[in-house]
């Protein structure tokens, strides 16, 4: 008999993705899909900066939910992976406009690489655990057939910082970059020009 099950953990009601949900405005420049990793989207007149897009299956309807909260379509100029996992890149093709670049750390294509590798040993392992946190319209082979975004600029090339702009209205949501990841952190409102986003080798 079983005792434990993904589905009755507490984070559940947390990540379930409801398409129907609308993104959620952290201030005037920042609005959030939640998904089964969040999606981002930090507004500029330069171009649109998405960070993270979904599983394969909710790519699409996040870009519309952040749409439809704008009131205009999307100018993807950038989108930041903060991981490889598919559902944190899965959805990279919704958001590909022309002249998109894709921003990932120097180790993405070959960690993609070794989750693909490893697909087979892992599969089953996720049908149990992970299933549950995924849209039931995603395949369940995505986590390793999920094409990788392309073309990638990697952090070993690149440098991306983005400062705060009204310390009234915007909560901290800072990246910490290393070579093999990011991680992000939602906390206290900060100073305005406070360095928000730093992406450097």
């Amino acid at each position: 008999m079983t005792r434990f099950r993904t589905l009755d953990h507490p984070m559940m009601p947390m990540i379930a993705w409801d398409p129907a949900r609308p993104a959620a405005r952290i201030n005037d420049h920042m609005l959030m899909v939640r998904a089964t990793s969040n999606a981002y989207v930090i507004t500029a007149d330069e171009g649109d900066v998405v960070i993270n897009t979904g599983t394969p299956a909710q790519g699409k309807i996040i870009r519309e939910r952040m749409e439809e909260a704008l009131g205009r379509p999307l100018k993807v100029a950038k989108v930041i992976f903060t991981q490889s996992h598919p559902d944190h890149i899965g959805g990279w093709e919704a958001f590909a406009d022309p002249g998109t670049e894709f921003i990932g750390q120097r180790n993405f294509t070959q960690i993609c690489a070794e989750r693909k590798l490893l697909g087979s040993f892992f599969h089953q392992r996720n049908m149990r655990v992970l299933a549950a946190l995924m849209p039931k319209t995603d395949k369940p082979d995505h986590w390793f057939t999920t094409p990788d975004p392309a073309p990638l600029t990697t952090f070993a090339s690149y440098r991306l910082t983005i400062t705060s702009l009204d310390h009234d209205r915007l909560k901290k949501f800072s990246f910490k970059g290393t070579v093999t990841s990011l991680t992000a952190e939602v906390g206290s409102t900060v100073p305005s020009g406070t360095v928000l986003l730093e992406i450097k080798d």
